[in-house]
Parts: structure tokens; C-alpha cells; sequence
């Protein structure tokens, strides 16, 4: 029985991926790769994550960053999180490419991109979700 793939292997037919939104995927066979493509802005601080999800999830789950003419950017890898943030230098769609690190494994995952938010000079207060949340601190008391 062939296994039908649920998002292209390279950059030319990746899925569209909405800001703040996951999407669900799977590596279906052992070596597959799933491409996703995200419109970035010049100079904002976006936040990049691959987790591993439920049961029948990846062993290390590997997430890729590629430009717009397909250089790769920056990759992260972890058993159940893959993530990092990126300011984008230039605007255009760039490109994630989701995997297994070792590509001995099959599973299901999520990935999603969102805009970081900074706070202000003042006093802060952090709402988190249900799922994994991101907060990175620049300097402060």
C-alpha cells in the first residue's frame, strides 16, 4: 500500500503556514521531510517550533529555517520541542522544513510560527497558553 504524503518534500510545493497558527503533520516514512512556507517582515522577531505530538510522536523532532532563495537559515532539534526565534532581515517567504533528526523514525507533529512580542519599560504581565509558550528576556532588574 503506498503511503500518501501529507505535506511536500522541498520548498517549490510547501504548505502555506499562517502566523500564530500550528498545523499538524506526520512523518510518514522513515527519511521524509515536510516543507511549510510563512511570509516574514524586515526587522520583526519571529518564534519557530516543531513539537512532537501525542501518542505515535517523533523520537527528535529537527525543524529547519530556509531564506527565500532557499539557503538554510537555522535548525534546532529536541526529543519532544524543536525551537529558536529569528529576525528576519529582508520580507519575503521563507521556509521551514520539518523532519526526524536521525530520520529513523516516523511520527505526528505540530509546527507554527508566530511574531515575538516585546514588552515595555515598565512592569509586565505574561499570559501563557495552553501549550508551550516562549519568553525570552534581553536585560532588566
Amino acid at each position: 500500500m503506498a503511503v500518501i504524503d501529507d505535506h511536500a518534500d522541498d520548498r517549490f510545493g510547501a504548505t502555506a503556514l499562517a502566523l500564530g497558527t500550528a498545523k499538524s503533520g506526520e512523518i510518514d516514512i522513515v527519511s521524509d521531510q515536510d516543507y511549510f512556507k510563512v511570509d516574514l517582515v524586515a526587522g520583526q522577531r519571529y518564534l519557530f517550533e516543531m513539537a512532537a505530538s501525542g501518542a505515535g510522536s517523533l523520537d527528535t523532532a529537527y525543524l529547519g529555517l530556509y531564506s527565500p532563495t532557499g539557503s538554510r537559515i537555522d535548525t534546532a532539534y529536541g526529543a519532544d520541542l524543536a525551537q529558536f526565534s529569528y529576525i528576519a532581515p529582508t520580507t519575503g517567504t521563507y521556509y521551514l522544513e520539518a523532519t526526524e533528526l536521525s530520520d529513523d523514525s516516523i511520527g505526528i507533529y505540530t509546527v507554527k510560527a508566530s511574531k515575538a512580542i516585546f514588552g515595555t519599560s515598565g512592569g509586565e504581565t505574561v499570559n501563557g497558553t495552553s501549550g508551550n509558550d516562549w519568553l525570552e528576556g534581553l536585560a532588566g532588574n
